[in-house]
């Protein structure tokens, strides 16, 4: 525990089966449910290819790890633009080490651990512990006795961070935050003020070396981008930003790293297929008349099995094939799931599109089914 945070099962086992232990094997059941409640212990989740939860033979004990960072994960040279991070400052001078652990411990209890280095070791550490949010991106956490600090990291640049992503993050760890202060309030003896809403989150700069802070009334005040004063490092306000969750949409300058980075990209199979779904008229005009005649034919038939509800067919058709599009299938899977569905059962119609995806495309691809790739496939129609 001690070392890479984690204990078998199979040793509280043979713990518990001691005479001595004996009236804590007793209640295991409840004892186990109480310390996984409050995230003292914590079970990994993990899956297999067909995406069935596997039962795992650990726990993650958050508060027992004694070592530290050791690795250049935060020596790199490339370190420094390839993240943003926010910092979580309380109001008394001191974070209570048993806040820290329960924190970390809840980014465990949904986030993967990353494994780094030649042995593949979890970078799990104390007080401090990276996670994977997706291939590409990383989430390094880091509790200190007066600061705690989340980062987001990208495997190439800071600027191809999604800023949905990271204001959605931020939102949830400060919800969780707050909760896990409440509770902290409630049963410490100490008397502590740390309570729901008093941690003041501030923008962090991108050195890992006693990073410097700017306040978010400061950012108000900004006119186009913040140099540290420690470490000279230029922050543009926009890139600061990414934290926030924005009100309306941002609309990217023409210098925009990410509008260039696309526009150098070659198209992919799946931009014609969305065509259909765009305007008729200059979609019609771009694809030809024979293919966009083949497609509405193919609506046709759908619609003149539904005589009284046509239009709303019509655009619920267009709706369900765009999903099945976005999800990376084929039409013919299209024609396979209408068929089943000649009752005009519309539930029934998008939830076997859904698995169909789950059971045969996730499995084909070994891609693991969640919302979040609902989420990223459905801002396209």
């Amino acid at each position: 525990m001690s070392t890479k945070g984690v204990i078998g099962k199979k040793s509280i086992e043979d713990i518990w089966k001691k005479k001595k232990y004996k009236k804590f094997q007793d209640h295991k059941e409840y004892l186990l449910g109480v310390m996984t409640y409050l995230d003292i212990l914590v079970e990994p989740k993990r899956y297999d290819k067909s995406q069935s939860r596997v039962p795992s033979d650990f726990y993650y004990v958050a508060s027992m790890v004694r070592t530290s960072d050791a690795t250049d994960y935060r020596r790199l040279s490339t370190f420094g633009h390839r993240n943003i991070g926010l910092a979580f400052c309380p109001p008394s001078s001191m974070i209570p080490p048993a806040l820290s652990f329960r924190f970390i411990s809840y980014c465990l209890g949904i986030f993967a651990v990353k494994t780094y280095g030649q042995n593949n070791d979890e970078m799990l550490f104390h007080r401090s512990a990276v996670f994977n949010i997706d291939p590409h991106l990383d989430m390094l956490v880091n509790c200190d006795d007066e600061i705690i600090i989340v980062r987001l990291v990208h495997a190439e640049n800071r600027t191809l961070i999604i800023r949905d992503l990271a204001s959605s993050l931020i939102e949830c760890l400060a919800v969780a935050l707050e909760k896990i202060s409440q509770l902290y309030v409630r049963t410490s003896s100490t008397g502590a003020h740390t309570s729901a809403g008093s941690f003041k989150q501030a923008f962090c700069c991108s050195s890992s070396d006693d990073p410097c802070l700017l306040k978010m009334t400061q950012f108000q005040e900004l006119d186009n981008s913040w140099i540290c004063p420690k470490h000279r490092i230029e922050h543009t306000k926009d890139m600061l930003s990414s934290w926030i969750v924005q009100k309306k949409d941002i609309q990217c300058g023409l210098a925009c790293p990410e509008r260039q980075r696309i526009l150098k990209q070659s198209p992919t199979d799946l931009l014609p297929r969305r065509l259909p779904f765009s305007s008729t008229a200059s979609t019609k005009q771009r694809i030809g008349n024979s293919s966009w005649n083949a497609i509405m034919n193919q609506k046709n038939g759908i619609w003149n099995q539904q005589k009284n509800t046509s239009i709303d067919w019509l655009r619920l058709w267009k709706q369900l094939l765009a999903l099945l599009v976005e999800l990376g299938m084929d039409f013919h899977t299209w024609e396979d799931i209408r068929y089943r569905q000649m009752n005009g059962d519309l539930a029934r119609l998008n939830l076997d599109i859904l698995q169909e995806w789950k059971t045969t495309f996730c499995t084909k691809y070994n891609i693991r089914p969640s919302l979040r790739h609902i989420g990223d496939f459905s801002k396209h129609w």
